[in-house]
């Protein structure tokens, strides 16, 4: 049922979502992506989860070390999006576009880095721990999973809560998340297997996460 509310909402207000996105965060979203994705440098096969309203796959495109991106998004309109922004790219061939919802999305591929932009916080805990479970899946051994979101409250401003609890009122009627703050995503990916490698809170309103499995940093 989730997921059905998910594509109906998107798809209703998905030529609308931009224009939203920057009316109440202006450009600053797409600017956090950017830098994260230069800061972590993700390279080999890359999974964007999510990302069809934003600039994540165009970022990866950019990358010399990255040889494809497939992204998956529920929302077919929010798709499209996406298909008109990579589509005058020098390297579009290299990305791979599909309207699927991640948790039924199958492939016989492994990915070297997963990404998660402000996608997860759309979900309550347990449907969380059923996407890393799926992130596991995924993963090529060596794999990362970069997790692109708002900072939960207890790192964020007080501009940042005000921010995010007037987004999940705004996009409760498409997401019906009872949520106000978001996930603590440390201790939902560590029950799963993952250790935090890397972190950085910006603004004081988003965080980057990068995690890998912890036989990988015990090693």
């Amino acid at each position: 049922m989730k997921n059905t509310q998910l594509k109906i909402g998107f798809n209703l207000i998905g030529k609308f979502y931009n224009p939203i996105k920057r009316l109440v965060l202006g450009n600053t979203p797409e600017q956090v992506i950017a830098y994260a994705v230069s800061k972590i440098k993700p390279s080999g096969n890359v999974l964007v989860i999510g990302g069809g309203g934003d600039n994540t796959s165009l970022e990866l495109l950019k990358l010399e070390n990255v040889k494809s991106v497939t992204l998956i998004d529920i929302s077919s309109v929010l798709l499209d999006v996406a298909s008109q922004r990579l589509r005058l790219h020098a390297r579009y061939a290299d990305a791979q576009l599909e309207k699927v919802s991640f948790l039924d999305f199958q492939t016989s591929s492994k990915f070297d880095c997963i990404i998660s932009p402000f996608y997860l916080d759309l979900f309550a805990d347990q449907e969380i721990l059923d996407n890393i479970k799926r992130f596991n899946e995924l993963l090529n051994v060596n794999g990362k999973i970069l997790v692109i979101d708002f900072s939960n409250n207890q790192d964020s401003s007080k501009k940042g809560r005000i921010i995010i609890a007037f987004l999940y009122a705004v996009f409760f009627i498409i997401t019906r998340s009872f949520r106000f703050r978001i996930p603590l995503y440390k201790p939902l990916f560590l029950s799963v297997g993952f250790e935090l490698s890397y972190k950085e809170f910006i603004k004081g309103t988003y965080q980057i996460l990068s995690f890998r499995r912890k036989s990988e940093l015990e090693l």
